[in-house]
């Protein structure tokens, strides 16, 4: 049975589009005109946080959040090292994706992971996740990211990190946690406010830092333990 006229139109009328034409707040509308199911209780769904935090990863002073949070993927050995200590060099020619296809094909075509950052030189992707998973269907899910951006990096480095609350069991992959972004984010924002620039532009920075920050702190399903920068016990940093 085929897709009903109005998805085909909708895919149709997105296509044609012109590309100036397709802004943050239209993306994300497009985005859920897929997931109607996704709309309510939006301030619960991990997607919209998502699509909150690559906001944020883009327009926040790269120097002051998203080259900090490659500075601590960095810190893990093999792939993602390498993979997010160039990402990391050449930082202000990032680009930032939500939802970056995995380039699959038949019934899988529509599988995706959560956040991209991609350059000429490299592309990492960050499976963002607010609710429990299994460890066991977490790693597959990991695994198959990394297999499908194995083919799609064409030659690129490449690497795979989960994005997971304080109190998710730590998989045998590399991780960071959504208290690493709070500490992150409050530190941007105190830097920011302690620029010496006119307040009227350290403004917009300053709410998009607070708005986010407390949407972790107060998210329906707890994320942070506690507001300082840890890493679990026992917590692996080696990408596979």
């Amino acid at each position: 049975m085929g897709k009903p006229d109005s998805v085909n139109n909708e895919f149709r009328r997105w296509a044609d589009l012109a590309e100036n034409q397709k802004s943050y707040t239209v993306q994300v509308l497009h985005w859920f005109h897929y997931r109607p199911n996704a709309i309510g209780g939006s301030w619960t769904r991990e997607e919209v946080l998502t699509w909150e935090t690559v906001r944020a990863l883009d327009l926040l002073p790269r120097d002051l959040f998203l080259r900090p949070l490659l500075g601590e993927l960095a810190s893990s050995d093999g792939s993602l090292h390498t993979c997010a200590s160039l990402l990391a060099a050449r930082s202000e020619e990032i680009a930032v994706h939500a939802f970056p296809s995995m380039g699959l094909t038949g019934p899988k075509h529509n599988r995706r992971s959560d956040i991209g950052l991609e350059t000429p030189g490299a592309v990492l992707w960050i499976e963002a996740k607010t609710a429990p998973l299994k460890i066991s269907a977490l790693v597959s899910q990991l695994q198959d990211q990394a297999n499908a951006l194995r083919v799609l990096a064409d030659g690129r480095a490449h690497a795979v990190a989960a994005l997971l609350p304080d109190d998710h069991p730590a998989p045998d992959w590399a991780t960071v946690r959504w208290s690493t972004v709070a500490t992150l984010l409050m530190r941007c924002r105190d830097a920011i406010e302690a620029a010496a620039v006119p307040e009227s532009f350290r403004r917009g920075f300053v709410v998009l830092t607070s708005e986010l920050l407390a949407r972790l702190q107060g998210h329906s399903t707890p994320l942070l333990s506690n507001q300082q920068l840890s890493r679990q016990p026992g917590e692996r940093r080696l990408q596979p």
